[in-house]
């Protein structure tokens, strides 16, 4: 993992998707630079302020981090042992 440099770097996250996030403002966005889906890693902002890419995709970054693989920063707060998915619908 590396961090992304900030605030130089802030105008290459623009095209960046958001794609989930906690209720202690921990963000987890797709880096699609690359232009290619299957390549497309997972870029964590945490409350912290801090920029991860993870230099994972989407299922490994979330194995990692669900089987205790990947460090996780003070700033989040997630017990990954008591993380729950609560699928939702718009409208």
């Amino acid at each position: 993992m590396h961090q992304i440099g900030e605030p130089d770097e802030l105008a290459r996250v623009a095209g960046w998707i958001a794609w989930a996030f906690d209720v202690s403002v921990n963000r987890l966005y797709w880096n699609t630079s690359t232009g290619e889906p299957d390549r497309w890693t997972v870029v964590r902002l945490d409350r912290g302020g801090e920029w991860t890419d993870s230099g994972y995709g989407t299922a490994e970054h979330l194995a990692a981090f669900l089987g205790g693989d990947m460090p996780v920063p003070p700033a989040m707060t997630l017990d990954p042992g008591a993380l729950v998915f609560e699928p939702w619908e718009l409208g």
